[in-house]
């Protein structure tokens, strides 16, 4: 074997792995938010932030001699998965805009109707 071809192979495990976490850390922020457990996210942030830094390390050792086919595979595979996870955080973060849509438009119907002014009989300046 020369070296060139023990270095794709160490390289192509090296992506492996970093696509395997990526999938794992995805699969654990989907079940975050199924559960509406936010408490462990930013741990899922550090461990995204984590795998952005091994990713561009890797590319950056791939250098020029570029991604062969298993690699282009295994880097697709990583970028389906992400792209699913942005849709899936960007349809929570919608519904969450929505909810706070709500309860801002409650809130200003409650003061138009003068529910929180300082006219309010007993409220206001007292001379």
């Amino acid at each position: 074997m020369s070296l060139s071809s023990s270095m794709k192979g160490e390289r192509g495990e090296t992506l492996r792995q970093i696509v395997h976490r990526i999938k794992t850390v995805v699969e654990d922020e989907s079940r975050l938010l199924a559960a509406s457990d936010f408490e462990g996210f930013d741990r899922v942030v550090a461990r995204k932030d984590q795998l952005a830094m091994e990713l561009s390390r890797y590319a950056k050792s791939a250098g020029a001699s570029g991604a062969d086919r298993d690699a282009r595979e295994l880097l697709g595979e990583a970028t389906r998965l992400l792209g699913s996870n942005a849709d899936l955080l960007r349809r929570h973060i919608e519904a969450v805009s929505e909810v706070a849509s709500l309860i801002c438009n409650i809130l200003v119907s409650a003061n138009s109707d003068g529910t929180y002014t300082s006219s309010a009989p007993g409220r206001g300046a007292r001379p």
